[in-house]
């Protein structure tokens, strides 16, 4: 059996968005996603597997936004797939990032992505599972 990590993130997902631009057009990091991946860091740090992932990695993610407030108490069932933005892309890099030196060393590692998934669900989470791959990637 390969080792794996698993957690769920109590947080609202977010994606990725490297600078912002001004009118002079000057670009500067947007200070309100540096503190996302840190308080995705910080989680991750209190949530350390028992030992930091080797070798070629797959990841599972599924990231979940609480239902919109337009919704009535029917439609507020279950999990349903959120087919608007962010990409799924741009949602995966900040994670990554604040698992890079926890769970494995560089983020190059993972090399499959298993299932990832935006939803609408009763809380807002973010639910991780990364595993080892046996030799030969399977």
């Amino acid at each position: 059996m390969s080792n794996q990590w698993q957690c769920e993130i109590p947080i609202t997902p977010q994606a990725k968005q490297s600078v912002r631009f001004i009118k002079n057009g000057r670009a500067y990091p947007d200070r309100g996603k540096a503190q996302y991946v840190n308080a995705l860091r910080l989680y991750v740090m209190a949530h350390p597997p028992t030992a930091i992932l080797q070798g070629p990695l797959s990841l599972s993610a599924d990231f979940i936004w609480p239902y919109p407030k337009s919704w009535g108490k029917k439609k507020r069932m279950g999990i349903h797939a959120k087919a608007t933005r962010p990409d799924i892309d741009n949602l995966v890099k900040p994670l990554k990032d604040a698992m890079t030196g926890v769970v494995f060393q560089d983020d190059a590692q993972v090399v499959r992505y298993e299932r990832i998934g935006k939803y609408y669900g009763p809380q807002a989470a973010i639910h991780i599972t990364v595993w080892e791959l046996q030799k030969g990637g399977e």
